[in-house]
């Protein structure tokens, strides 16, 4: 049994000619867990690159990571041989589990692209905890384990996505997570999805590991210019313009200038909401408004509480404020 469907194959798109019939014949041996696979001479810098995309492109080959080859000059060819993690039985089990598994997108096949993009987003932070183990960097860990790293949460969005026929990559590169206490960036990959004609960064593991109380969408459908205060990427990657997709903007959560934040907490505090988000936009280089934001919620809290605590946590990278009142 193989798994499953056809994934959006953004990597393969980008390959030159010679690159791309390499990448069908690799790929269709590891679909057939062949033990060799003959392919033309190629510079080992373009076989790597193939590999990559391979990787990238199909989430559902979890069983294939690395390879080894050899090299025969006379006949201008390679032998590649690939090092498959487990076992044809055990790959089998395994694809058994993850098509029974993913019945639970039959419930979101009608929904609009925005919903199923988020449903597979709170899904994720409803149901997954960020951990390292052996299968952590794959699907599998997601779907055996409820855990994963990032690499494999990115993996598991894409396969997702790719089963409700939206447009979506795995991208890599390095990034500092506001939720921890980084001094350096390190590696990390993220997805891009295609929504309404247009390409936004879709970064789940921030947003799980941000995650206190209430789920996060700080980069939920982000634009290059927001991403790139945390992450940096190669050059392979969509451009990233639009911003109209934003959860912050659809649900009234930004914050355009100072003068306009009371109104935007007085709003929270009215409907009753304990724990809001609001996004500010506009903020000038080298200002940290924390101060305001917390003297704005004192303010507000006193026009409805006799008693209350605030508790506020941040994301100064994009100037996200989570505010949590207990009265």
């Amino acid at each position: 049994m193989n798994v499953l469907h056809k994934s959006y194959r953004y990597y393969y798109s980008i390959l030159n000619d010679s690159q791309k019939k390499t990448y069908e014949l690799i790929y269709k041996g590891v679909c057939s867990y062949r033990d060799s696979i003959k392919i033309q001479l190629l510079h080992p810098n373009e076989l790597e690159l193939v590999h990559e995309a391979i990787l990238l492109d199909n989430p559902e080959i979890f069983y294939f990571e690395a390879y080894q080859y050899l090299k025969d000059l006379n006949k201008k060819t390679i032998i590649i041989k690939p090092d498959y993690k487990y076992s044809h039985n055990d790959i089998s089990y395994h694809q058994k589990n993850i098509a029974n598994f993913m019945t639970f997108i039959n419930s979101i096949k009608d929904k609009s692209e925005y919903e199923k993009i988020i449903y597979v987003h709170d899904y994720i932070l409803d149901n997954i905890t960020y951990d390292f183990h052996n299968d952590a960097y794959s699907v599998l860990g997601i779907i055996n384990h409820n855990t994963g790293v990032c690499e494999g949460i990115a993996k598991f969005v894409k396969f997702t996505l790719d089963h409700l026929l939206l447009k979506s990559i795995v991208t890599t590169g390095h990034a500092v997570n506001p939720a921890f206490e980084q001094e350096k960036s390190e590696n990390h990959a993220w997805n891009m999805v295609v929504l309404n004609g247009n390409w936004y960064h879709f970064d789940v593991t921030f947003d799980l590991t941000l995650k206190h109380k209430k789920n996060r969408y700080d980069y939920f459908l982000v634009r290059d210019c927001e991403l790139k205060r945390s992450h940096s990427m190669g050059n392979r990657q969509p451009e990233s313009t639009s911003m109209i997709n934003d959860y912050y903007y659809i649900n009234d959560l930004v914050v355009e200038n100072i003068i306009g934040l009371g109104r935007v907490i007085y709003e929270n505090i009215n409907k009753g909401n304990q724990i809001f988000q609001i996004k500010l936009v506009n903020v000038p280089d080298g200002f940290d408004p924390t101060e305001k934001v917390m003297q704005e919620a004192e303010v507000q809290c006193q026009r409805f509480f006799n008693s209350y605590s605030i508790n506020v946590r941040y994301n100064n990278a994009l100037w996200i404020y989570e505010i949590e009142i207990k009265s």
